[in-house]
């Protein structure tokens, strides 16, 4: 009997442990709670626990919660606190206010789902997306243009070499031309310089037997 006493209220502390985490700091503002970007908002609620606590701005599915942004930090369990969003923020329905206490994890509260005002009604994007793709793109194109380059270099260098080669060709085949030429024009008879000489000597012949015939 006396060890079930001890058991019931073993289990009686950790549920009003349980309980306490659950309610801890639970928010006083109205249903119809409402917050403008750019202007003075006051949140309130019941402080439960020593505090200090800290004010986070959060959205989306109620159990899928953004990581938001901090509001407040480090302040006093006071249960009241003026805060102003930026006015740039963005314009949805779904926002809440988490309190947390910054000594104890477990005791946050949240408030219901609220509107905020804003003249902003697009949501920033973070560039990993389509940016990353037009990243990814810009930098095949650019490397697509590089090969492009490259291979028009290629093609440049090949037709500068082609050109090369067919200069030589044709400079080969001219001298092979006038080599053929020389070998095919006919050598100097040695027969006509004879004929010559002895044409020479006949003359010489003949002015001598005139010039005895005179005398």
């Amino acid at each position: 009997m006396h060890l079930f006493s001890l058991s019931a209220i073993a289990c009686l502390i950790a549920a009003a442990i349980a309980q306490s985490g659950k309610t801890a700091n639970p928010p006083t503002v109205s249903s119809s709670f409402m917050v403008t970007a750019g202007k003075p908002s006051t949140f309130t609620w019941k402080p439960t626990s020593p505090g200090p606590i800290s004010l986070t701005l959060r959205s989306g599915a109620s159990s899928n919660l953004d990581k938001g942004t901090v509001i407040a930090s480090g302040i006093d369990n006071t249960g009241s606190y003026t805060f102003t969003l930026p006015a740039d923020t963005t314009r949805n329905s779904d926002y809440t206010i988490e309190i947390s206490d910054d000594k104890v994890p477990s005791d946050v509260n949240y408030t219901g789902q609220f509107v905020v005002e804003s003249s902003n009604t697009v949501e920033s994007i973070t560039p990993s997306g389509s940016a990353a793709a037009t990243t990814a793109t810009t930098e095949s194109s650019k490397s697509s243009s590089t090969a492009t380059s490259d291979s028009k270099s290629t093609s440049s260098s090949s037709s500068k070499a082609s050109s090369s080669s067919s200069s030589a060709a044709a400079t080969s085949a001219a001298a092979s031309a006038t080599a053929a030429q020389s070998s095919s024009a006919p050598a100097p008879s040695s027969n006509a310089g004879m004929q010559n000489v002895l044409s020479l000597q006949g003359g010489l012949v003949a002015i001598i037997a005139g010039v005895a015939a005179a005398l």
